[in-house]
């Protein structure tokens, strides 16, 4: 799915952008794979790193592989997006960044998002609403990282991912990402 998702990313009509991708392949076999796909995005702006495995966790928590692309990125503004991820239309991430250009207060934005089986067939809605409150967000509702866009100094001070946890990883950063300025962003 990584052509996919680049593709989708290719597209969006703001065109200053960076895109880190995290080589996190245990076999040569799957590197060479990914870097062929990578071959048919050929774009400057994409940037490949080799996971550093000097932790010796292996393969990482995705926690650990959103923080070292965080590490990697220049950006003021961080979004993540997963090789499953595909952002529908041009103007997702102009929609996403506008908001966070014209208000210097509001720490992130966040936007609904579909869940797709692997058969591209549309299973149901991630909502962005669980922001409307921590109590919301407490019961169980959440938010996926694809579906946030932060600044870089709020992700340094939330302390980015939590790369003790094994999972939920991204429910725990909305959680502590929850306490700032927000907007849910209807038209990404």
């Amino acid at each position: 799915y990584l052509v996919t998702a680049l593709r989708s990313l290719l597209r969006q009509d703001m065109r200053e952008w960076e895109a880190i991708v995290v080589e996190a392949c245990r076999d040569p076999r799957d590197v060479k794979v990914v870097r062929q796909q990578l071959r048919e995005v050929s774009d400057g702006r994409v940037r490949v790193f080799p996971y550093e495995r000097d932790d010796g966790v292996f393969p990482p928590f995705a926690s650990r592989k959103w923080n070292f692309a965080s590490r990697q990125a220049r950006g003021r503004f961080i979004a993540f997006l997963d090789d499953d991820d595909v952002k529908d239309g041009d103007g997702w991430l102009s929609a996403m960044v506008g908001p966070l250009l014209e208000d210097s207060n509001l720490a992130t934005t966040v936007c609904d998002g579909t869940c797709i089986d692997g058969n591209g067939v549309k299973s149901g809605t991630v909502f962005s609403d669980a922001f409307l409150d921590r109590g919301s967000l407490l019961r169980a509702r959440f938010v996926t990282t694809g579906q946030v866009v932060v600044r870089r100094e709020v992700l340094d001070a939330v302390g980015g991912f939590d790369e003790t946890l094994g999972c939920a990883e991204d429910y725990d950063f909305c959680l502590r990402l929850s306490a700032y300025p927000w907007k849910h962003v209807a038209a990404a």
